[in-house]
This record gives C-alpha cells, structure tokens and sequence, in this order.
C-alpha cells in the first residue's frame, strides 16, 4: 500500500511510483492526500491496511524539517507492527537508467552497507 502524506515533492512521488511499479500486480497506490501522522497516530493507518488487505505500507511526505521522507512499514493483523523512516537523497528513477519494462517477479536489489549487527534496532531492519 502506497500513501501520499499531505505535502510531498517530485522526488518522494517518484520514489512511491517507481516502488509501486516493481510490487504492480500486487501493490495498491492510493493517489489522494492523507493527513495522516504515522508516528503520533496509528489508527487511520490500521483502517487503510484493513480496507486494502495490506501487509506492508510506503509513506511519503516532505516538509522543511524533514525533506523526501519515507516511512516503510508492516502490519500483523492489521495493526501496526513496525516502521522505519528514511531520508530520500540522490535518487535516480527507473526511467533514469533507460529501461522502462520490469520484468514480472522481479526483485529489487538492496545494498545495506555499514555496521548493522551491532544495533538491534538496524538489524531488523536489514
């Protein structure tokens, strides 16, 4: 499930479209904004992943304070388990590197690159 918070920029929404793409027969994409706080209030979230079947959620937004953010996370019973929230920098879209076709079951690749098995917190997350 992918959610556009009330403000987002160009590069969050390419970031929700291009992650949307590689999950398509499987991914819902909700286009209009929410006024949701993921991490002051929860319920709005657990109503969405329950109307929508949704194990897994994307939210972006973007405000001076925290620019190109993304929150990922999972829910279990519909309910929220986890979140995780990144700052987006130096992206560069699937339209980017010249091919526009994802193959069907493709996977993404993710390079986790640091010192992650020394913090529980980071190593759940990988």
């Amino acid at each position: 499930m992918f959610l556009r918070g009330p403000t987002t920029s160009g590069v969050v929404n390419d970031v929700l479209s291009d992650l949307a793409l590689l999950k398509k027969p499987f991914s819902v994409k909700l286009t209009r904004k929410n006024d949701i706080r993921p991490f002051e209030d929860a319920s709005s979230l657990d109503f969405f992943a329950e109307k929508n079947q949704a194990a897994l959620f994307a939210f972006g937004s973007h405000n001076k304070r925290r620019a190109h953010n993304l929150v990922l996370g999972r829910f279990f019973d519909h309910h929220l388990l986890d979140m995780f929230e990144f700052g987006v920098e130096n992206y560069g879209s699937i339209a980017s590197f010249g091919s526009s076709q994802i193959i069907l079951g493709a996977r993404p690749l993710l390079v986790f690159n640091g010192d992650f098995q020394n913090d529980p917190v980071t190593e759940r997350l990988q």
